[in-house]
Order: structure tokens, then C-alpha cells, then sequence
């Protein structure tokens, strides 16, 4: 149930949707006034949601900055890397399949091997399949890592999270069992966009982690003249970050942060 409450949320948050329902409406309303009045907010929708700039610039304000490797000066004992980033439903199955973000997996394990980090705790269940159903069978972040060179003694796996509030629950309690002599410094390892909500729920915990962006979706702002044109990719970006931006509200009026 909670899969397909997830997934019709997500459905009614896409810019998409709203402007097959406002067409939808213009067919079957019949006065011409209201016909008039979707069409105009139809209009604006398109103009804003095509516009790559003004979606950037909202970018840059949520997400949480970018780290220079050089400027981190302390050796974390855990890098808490959240998954996401790989695709199950793709095969051949003899391989792993990286989505868009694959670069929390690359920098994490830069991290590691420039001596930031001493070990990775991947949290996240690891295959979770387009009908919600979760398989605990081979987990790819730790093929991937070992394949990466990160040692597999070096490689801490949190497999039971289905969600940002179940990755900070469980990897607290992975945590708490694991270290009891002392509390690990932690560095959080997610995508920009999504850090912000992650770090909360970590906190919520009392889990307080130093933070590393990773997987930024705004670009510097210094833009050219095809930005200013209509982009299918900002359509996009308003998804993604309208998606987000519901989900912190969601987990703030819950109490999940």
C-alpha cells in the first residue's frame, strides 16, 4: 500500500501531469471562459517549467555546496554512503548498472582512497524493484566497491533500509552494535539535492555527520544563449526537486526530521 501511495504522489508531482490535466480539462469544460483561463496558466506553465535558468538558480540556492577534496584536512572514521544510484531492472544481470548519481559511489571511494575515510558503510537495501519488492541477494554497492579497490574488510553493509528515515534508524543501530568503546566521526556521502533531508534524519537520530555532495544537478551560473531556450531537460529538473522538496515537507510534518 505504501508503495502505491508513493507512486501516485510521485505521479501527481510530476509537471507533466498538471498540464495533461489542464488540457484534459479544456476538452471537457464547456465554458469558453474557463477554456481561456487553463490555456493562459497552461501558457505560463510551459514557459517556467522549459526554463533551465530559473530552475538552475533554485538549484544552486537547495542544494548543499560542493567540498574540495584538498579542503577536507581530518580522517573520518565512516564514510555513510546512501544507495540509490543503481538500476535492478536492467539486465543483463552479470553486471552492475549505474543510474544518474553514480558518482556518490566514485567520490566515496575517492574519499577512501585518498585516506579521508577509513572504511564505507553502505546503507540501503540492495535491490529494490519497480514493484516495491525488496531481494537481499548479492549486493552490488559491494561488488562494485571491491572492483573499485576498497577491501571488502573495509566495507560495512546496512541492507535493511527502504527509505532516508530507515537509512539513519538502521545505521544507527548498525552503529551502536558495532562501536561500543567509542562514537566513529561520520561524513555523510549522498546526492546535493537530496542532502539536506538526509543530514536531518541523521540528526534526528543523533547521528551529527560532517556532509560531502556528491551528484549536483545545477551547473555554475554563467549561462550562453541555450539556456535561454525551451529545455525538456528542465522539465526534469522541476520534477526532481518538486519530488524532493515534498518529500522534506512530508518527513518535517511527520516528525521523521
Amino acid at each position: 500500500m505504501f508503495f502505491i501511495l508513493s507512486k501516485t504522489l510521485d505521479f501527481l508531482l510530476m509537471p507533466i501531469t498538471w498540464l495533461m490535466i489542464g488540457l484534459a480539462l479544456i476538452f471537457w469544460l464547456k465554458s469558453i471562459k474557463w477554456k481561456r483561463r487553463i490555456t493562459a496558466v497552461i501558457f505560463f506553465l510551459m514557459l517556467l517549467l522549459s526554463n533551465r535558468i530559473i530552475i538552475n538558480e533554485l538549484a544552486l540556492k537547495w542544494e548543499i555546496e560542493p567540498q574540495k577534496f584538498q579542503d577536507i584536512h581530518k580522517t573520518y572514521d565512516i564514510g555513510i554512503l546512501l544507495t540509490g544510484v543503481i538500476e535492478p531492472n536492467k539486465s543483463p544481470h552479470d553486471r552492475v548498472h549505474l543510474q544518474k548519481g553514480a558518482d556518490r559511489i566514485t567520490h566515496a571511494v575517492q574519499l577512501y582512497k585518498e585516506g579521508k575515510i577509513r572504511k564505507i558503510l553502505v546503507t540501503g537495501a540492495p535491490i529494490i524493484y519497480m514493484s516495491g519488492e525488496v531481494e537481499n541477494g548479492d549486493n552490488d554497492y559491494y561488488i562494485l566497491l571491491q572492483l573499485l579497490g576498497v577491501p571488502k574488510d573495509d566495507i560495512i553493509l546496512e541492507e535493511q533500509a527502504r527509505n532516508t528515515s530507515e537509512n539513519a534508524q538502521f545505521t544507527k543501530e548498525l552503529l551502536t552494535k558495532r562501536f561500543t568503546q567509542y562514537k566513529p566521526s561520520l561524513i555523510l556521502i549522498t546526492s546535493a539535492f537530496h542532502m539536506r533531508r538526509a543530514r536531518a534524519c541523521f540528526e534526528k537520530e543523533g547521528l551529527y555527520c560532517d556532509v560531502f555532495s556528491t551528484d549536483f544537478y545545477s551547473i555554475d551560473s554563467i549561462y550562453n544563449g541555450k539556456h535561454f531556450l525551451p529545455s525538456v531537460y528542465a522539465f526534469y529538473l522541476w520534477h526532481k526537486f518538486i519530488r524532493e522538496w515534498a518529500g522534506y515537507s512530508i518527513y518535517a510534518l511527520t516528525g521523521k526530521i
